[in-house]
């Protein structure tokens, strides 16, 4: 990273300089300088590193792109330069992201983009794709329990007061994959992320008579959904969001009024391929 780069010269001016004192009586505050800016390179690496690698995001692997065009239709129906802006995101997102796998060796980077790719369609018409609170990803292979469902297993969970998000690999996968035959897990639990984020959003009000509306933009019974997903409650505004993003076609056609509001509330058209239109005014500018 950049950090180490600018380190290195400061570190050999500091260490000529401390030859010079020791070998020809030069004066001891001609150090000083060098290892002041040192240690403000040091303090201030993570930020200048961040601040590199959006103006330079590290490459996604060639695999990892061919995976996502044969497996997330949103990615493929991009244009060239939404395709460049997404793949740019995910690569930070996963830069940024701490994965940790449990009860196996580790998050391949697969694994990984797939989870980055659900958080950055779901943030694509956003300055804060990152939803940056949250940046501890644990994987299991199978369902698990936590401390707050400890008699049941689950597939997904976050913690917000800690910033971790929960997945099990059994489901995480199928519902990423393959969208009309498993519910999208990942897409769920950051769909309930964003709405803890921006609250101030004027998120339609969806109570339980929507449900059979959702059955049929789906395809998914309710009941299915909530076994999938391992616990006792499930929301109307989370799902239909999933919905939206996963079934646009067919959320629109049956719930045209609430389609209107998302695209307005996630700043994107998913009908479109050339969406998201961003206000600079609005969302700044950046990758």
């Amino acid at each position: 990273m950049l950090s180490k780069f600018l380190l290195i010269p400061l570190a050999i001016m500091a260490i000529g300089c401390l030859y010079l004192v020791w070998e020809h009586d030069l004066e001891p505050y001609y150090i000083i300088p060098w290892v002041i800016l040192a240690a403000i390179v040091f303090v201030m690496s993570p930020l200048i590193d961040w601040w590199w690698a959006n103006r330079n995001p590290p490459p996604i692997d060639p695999r990892v792109e061919g995976f996502l065009r044969k497996f997330f239709s949103y990615y493929g129906n991009l244009t060239i330069p939404a395709k460049k802006r997404f793949l740019n995101r995910v690569s930070l997102y996963m830069l940024a992201t701490e994965f940790q796998a449990m009860a196996m060796e580790d998050v391949p980077d697969d694994i990984q983009a797939l989870i980055a790719c659900n958080v950055v369609m779901l943030t694509f018409g956003q300055k804060d794709y990152r939803l940056s609170k949250y940046e501890q990803i644990i994987v299991y292979p199978h369902p698990f329990p936590s401390p707050q469902f400890r008699k049941i297993f689950h597939s997904t969970e976050h913690f917000e007061d800690d910033g971790v998000v929960l997945f099990s690999l059994e489901q995480l996968i199928p519902g990423a994959t393959q969208k009309t035959k498993y519910y999208n897990i990942a897409l769920h639990e950051y769909a309930k992320i964003f709405t803890l984020t921006y609250k101030d959003h004027p998120y339609p009000k969806l109570d339980d008579s929507i449900w059979g509306q959702l059955e049929k933009i789906s395809g998914f019974k309710t009941e299915a959904v909530k076994n999938f997903i391992g616990l006792p409650t499930l929301e109307p505004l989370t799902v239909a969001i999933n919905y939206f993003f996963t079934f646009p076609k067919q959320f629109k056609d049956v719930l045209p009024e609430f389609y209107d509001v998302f695209a307005k509330i996630f700043n994107q058209d998913p009908m479109k391929i050339d969406f998201p239109v961003i206000d600079p005014e609005k969302q700044g500018k950046g990758i």
